[in-house]
C-alpha cells in the first residue's frame, strides 16, 4: 500500500502535465477538429515548422516544470523528516529509492508523450495507409512508452546487452517502415496536391520519433553531469537564479548542479512567451503559426504557469489557488467583458426605421414583376411561373458556411452564364439559417450587395477565397490568453468572439489568391449592419438567428420589423436592443461580422454576447436550421399573398424551399450509457441532442405547412442539397466525418467540392433556370 500511496502522490503532483498529454491525445485523435488540424500542419509547411518547434517547448516546459515540483516535494519531505540513508532499514531505503524513480521518471515520461501524441495522430488518420485505431493504436502508444523504458537502460553505462539490442530493434524498424511509407508517398504532388500532408506528416512523424530519442539521451546525460558536479563541489554562486532557487526551496547540494538547467529553462520558456504573446496580439502571426502549433504551445504555458503556482503553494505552505478563484469571482461580478462589439454610424438611423414586412414584399414583388414584363422568356410563355426559393442553411461553424456558400455561389454562377438579367439571385426571397449556415449566407449576402453596388461574376472565386482562411487560430490565441487572464487580471482586449469577427475581416489570405476575391467579403463584414443590410426589396431577405440566454427564447436579426400584432414573431428583435444602446451613446451601431457572430457563439469556443441588457448565444440552440423563423414569415407571407388575391400578376409566383444540410444523415446505432455518465452526464447530453431532434421537428413542421399552403409538389416544392449521402444502406460504409471547426484543411474542402458535383447532379434538373 505504501508503493500505491507513492505512485498516486506522484500522479497527483504532476496532474496538470498528465492532463494536458491525455486531453491531446484525445483531441487529435477522437475529435474531427483536432483530426483535421493534424492535416492542415501537414499541408502547409510553415505551420508544420512550427508544431515541431512548439512541441519542443511544450515538452521542455512540462518536463521542467515537473521536475522543480519534484525538488520541491522532496526538500519539504526530507526538511520535516531527514533521513540518513546509511541507518535506514532495507524496506525504507526501497520505498525512498521507489520515490525518488517515480519524482524522476513521471516528468520525463510526460515529456517523451508529447512527442508520442504527435505521432499517435498522424498514423491514426483516416488519409494513413494503414491507419492504427482502436485497440492497434492503444498498442502503438503502449510500445513506444515501453520504449522508454528500454532506450532510458541502453543509454546507461553497465546496461544489459539485450536492452540496447531491443532499443536499436524497435529504432531500426521503425525508422525503416516510416522511410518506406515516404518513399511511397513521393509519387503525388508533394508540393501542392491535395494528398500532399501524407507526405509531410510521415516525414515529421520521422522527425518527432528522433526527438524522443534525443530527449531521453538528453535526460540520462543532463542527470549525469548533476551528479558528478554535486560530488565534485556543493557549493553555489550567490546570483538571482540561486536566489530564485533557495526562496523555492530547491535542495541546496542541488542548486549549483541547476544553475545550468534553470537557464536552458528560463530561455526555452522566454522563447515559448515571446512565441505565445506574439499569436495573441497579431492575426497574421497566429495564422502563420496554425491552430495545432498555438493549441500545443498554450497547453505548455499554461501547465508551465500552473507548476510554478504549485511550486509556490508548496514552499509558502499555501493555497494560492483558492485566493485566485475567490478573485476571479469577484472581477467577474464587476467587470462584464462579454458586450458585443459596436462601431459609430449614421446618427439619423435607427432600426425602428427598417420596413414592415407588408412593405418589404410589396417592393420585392414589384421589382420581380419588372423582370417578367421585360424577359422574352416569359413574354412569349405567359403560363411560364417566376420561381421563387426560400433558402434555410443549417448550422456547422465553417463546414456550415462553406458548405451553404458554395451551393448558393455555383447556383448564381450557372444562372448567371444562361440569363445575366434573370439569374438565381433574382429569385431569392430570403435566407434563414443558424451558426455556421448564417456565416454561408451572410458571405453569399455581401456578394449580392457588391454586385448590386459595383457589379461583380463569379462568385465561387469570392466565396472560396474566404472560407480557406483560418479563422479558428487567432480565436483559440483569446480563448488560451486573455480570455483566462482576465478574471485575475482584467484587460480591455478582444474577447474570444471579437476575434472571431476580427477573423473574418482580418485573417490573411492562404496561397496566391488575388487581393480582388481576397478582401471584398471581409470588406463587408467591417461595415454597420445599417449600411449592408439592403431595405428597398431588390436584394432578399436576410433572417439571423440567435438564443436568448435566460429564456432560451429565440432571437433574431433582420431587415425588416417584425409584426407583433395579430400575426406574432415569437422571436426577440435584437435590433430594437441596439436601438437601446444608442440612448447613451446615439452613433451606435453594429457591425455586420457581429451580427453574423451573435448567430454563431457557440460556448466555450464563444461566450455570449450582451447586447443592451440581454445574452445571445447560437442559434442553433433554438433551431438550427433557422426553420422557426422561417416558418413565421411564411405565415406573413401566406396573409400578404392573400390580400393580393384575384391579382394576375401574383399567380405567376411558385415557390420552393431550398434546404443547405451538411449533417451526416445516418443513424448512430444506440450505445449503452455508463452508470457514472448516466448520474452526471445525462442531462447535459439530453441538453444537447435534443437541439438536433428540436431542429428535425421544426423542419418538418415547416415542410407540412409549405406544402398545405404554397407547393404541393413533392419533387419541386423541397430542394435539399446535402452534404452528406441523403440515403445511406444499413450495410454501407459511413461517409468519413466534415469536421466542425473555423479552419478547414484543403483536404477536406476538395472533399466537399466533389460532394457538391454529386448534389448537382441531383438537384439541377429541379431548377427551372438550369434546364
Amino acid at each position: 500500500m505504501k508503493y500505491l500511496s507513492v505512485f498516486l502522490k506522484s500522479l497527483w503532483l504532476n496532474i496538470a502535465g498528465i492532463l494536458s498529454v491525455i486531453a491531446i491525445y484525445y483531441l487529435l485523435i477522437v475529435v474531427d477538429q483536432g483530426i483535421d488540424v493534424v492535416i492542415q500542419s501537414g499541408e502547409n509547411l510553415f505551420p508544420g515548422l512550427c508544431t515541431i518547434t512548439v512541441c519542443i517547448l511544450w515538452a521542455v516546459i512540462l518536463w521542467y516544470s515537473g521536475r522543480m515540483l519534484s525538488y520541491i516535494k522532496q526538500q519539504k519531505k526530507y526538511d520535516k523528516n531527514p533521513v540518513d540513508m546509511n541507518t535506514v532499514d532495507a524496506n525504507r531505503k526501497a520505498l525512498i529509492v521507489f520515490t525518488t524513480r517515480m519524482q524522476k521518471h513521471l516528468p520525463r515520461i510526460i515529456a517523451f508523450n508529447c512527442f508520442v501524441c504527435l505521432q499517435a495522430a498522424i498514423i491514426s488518420l483516416p488519409t494513413a495507409t494503414p491507419t492504427l485505431d482502436g485497440w492497434w493504436l492503444m498498442l502503438f502508444i503502449a510500445v513506444h512508452n515501453i520504449f522508454y523504458f528500454f532506450l532510458n537502460a541502453s543509454y546507461k553505462k553497465g546496461a544489459a546487452s539485450w536492452k540496447r539490442i531491443v532499443s536499436i530493434a524497435f529504432s531500426f524498424i521503425y525508422i525503416v517502415c516510416i522511410t518506406y511509407y515516404i518513399i511511397r508517398c513521393t509519387g503525388g504532388n508533394v508540393a501542392e496536391g491535395v494528398d500532399r500532408h501524407i507526405f509531410w506528416l510521415a516525414i515529421y512523424m520521422l522527425i518527432l520519433f528522433m526527438l524522443e530519442c534525443f530527449a531521453v539521451y538528453f535526460f540520462i546525460k543532463r542527470r549525469a553531469r548533476i551528479d558528478r558536479e554535486r560530488k565534485e563541489d556543493e557549493s553555489y554562486p550567490d546570483n538571482s537564479i540561486t536566489k530564485i532557487m533557495k526562496f523555492l526551496k530547491i535542495r541546496e547540494d542541488f542548486i549549483n548542479a541547476e544553475q545550468w538547467g534553470f537557464k536552458f529553462f528560463t530561455g526555452f520558456a522566454m522563447l515559448a512567451i515571446a512565441m505565445y504573446l506574439s499569436g495573441i496580439f497579431s492575426i497574421v502571426i497566429s495564422c502563420f503559426m496554425g491552430s495545432l502549433a498555438f493549441a500545443l504551445l498554450a497547453m505548455g504555458i499554461i501547465i508551465g504557469v500552473a507548476n510554478i503556482i504549485t511550486m509556490i503553494n508548496i514552499r509558502t505552505r499555501i493555497n494560492f489557488f483558492l485566493f485566485i478563484y475567490i478573485w476571479a469571482f469577484w472581477v467577474g461580478k464587476v467587470i462584464d467583458p462579454y458586450h458585443v462589439r459596436t462601431i459609430n454610424a449614421d446618427k439619423s438611423f435607427t432600426y425602428t426605421k427598417r420596413p414592415s414586412t407588408d412593405k418589404y414584399l410589396n417592393d420585392w414583388f414589384l421589382r420581380r414583376m419588372q423582370i417578367i414584363r421585360k424577359d422574352s422568356t416569359y413574354i412569349k410563355n405567359p403560363d411560364k411561373k417566376f420561381d421563387i426559393y426560400i433558402v434555410m442553411s443549417d448550422g456547422g461553424a465553417s463546414r456550415a458556411g462553406q458548405w451553404s456558400s458554395s451551393v448558393l455561389c455555383d447556383l448564381q454562377d450557372k444562372s448567371f452564364a444562361k440569363d445575366s438579367l434573370n439569374s438565381f439571385k433574382e429569385h431569392i426571397l430570403c435566407l434563414a439559417g443558424a451558426s455556421g449556415g448564417t456565416i454561408g449566407n451572410t458571405a453569399f449576402y455581401s456578394l449580392l450587395k457588391a454586385d448590386k453596388e459595383y457589379g461583380i461574376h463569379n462568385y465561387r472565386k469570392y466565396s472560396d477565397s474566404f472560407f480557406q482562411k483560418d479563422f479558428l487560430t487567432f480565436t483559440l490565441a483569446r480563448l488560451l490568453g486573455p480570455d483566462i487572464l482576465q478574471y485575475i487580471i482584467p484587460l480591455c482586449l478582444d474577447n474570444r468572439a471579437d476575434a472571431l469577427e476580427r477573423s473574418f475581416s482580418e485573417s490573411p489570405a492562404k496561397g496566391n489568391i488575388s487581393p480582388k476575391y481576397d478582401t471584398l467579403i471581409p470588406h463587408y463584414y467591417s461595415k454597420p449592419l445599417s449600411q449592408v443590410y439592403d431595405f428597398s426589396g431588390e436584394l432578399p431577405l436576410l433572417f439571423i438567428n440567435t438564443t436568448q440566454v435566460d429564456n432560451s427564447y429565440p432571437g433574431i436579426i433582420s431587415p425588416i420589423i417584425p409584426i407583433k400584432d395579430t400575426l406574432k414573431w415569437y422571436r426577440t428583435d435584437v435590433l430594437e436592443l441596439v436601438d437601446s444602446l444608442k440612448k447613451k451613446r446615439p452613433a451606435t451601431d453594429i457591425r455586420f461580422s457581429t451580427a453574423a457572430v451573435l448567430s454563431s457563439r457557440f460556448p466555450y469556443v464563444s461566450p455570449a454576447g450582451k447586447v443592451f441588457d440581454r445574452y445571445f448565444v447560437d442559434g442553433g440552440y433554438y433551431d438550427n436550421s433557422g426553420a422557426g423563423s422561417t416558418l413565421e414569415f411564411l405565415k406573413q407571407l401566406r396573409a400578404y399573398l392573400d390580400l393580393k388575391k384575384g391579382n394576375p400578376a401574383y399567380d405567376r409566383f411558385t415557390f420552393h424551399i431550398l434546404h443547405l444540410t451538411n449533417s451526416d444523415v445516418k443513424k448512430k446505432p444506440s450505445a449503452r450509457i455508463h452508470p457514472l455518465t448516466n448520474d452526471l452526464a445525462t442531462p447535459l447530453l439530453t441538453v444537447l441532442n435534443t437541439s438536433d431532434t428540436g431542429t428535425g421537428f421544426g423542419n418538418e413542421i415547416l415542410k407540412e405547412y409549405f406544402r398545405k399552403n404554397f407547393n404541393k409538389e413533392i419533387i419541386s416544392s423541397y430542394i435539399n442539397f446535402s452534404l452528406y449521402k441523403k440515403t445511406v444502406r444499413k450495410d454501407e460504409k459511413r461517409d468519413t466525418a466534415f469536421p466542425m471547426s473555423w479552419v478547414i484543411s484543403e483536404y477536406h474542402l476538395k472533399r466537399m467540392r466533389n460532394t457538391l458535383q454529386r448534389e448537382h447532379e441531383i438537384n439541377d434538373k429541379k431548377f427551372d433556370f438550369l434546364k
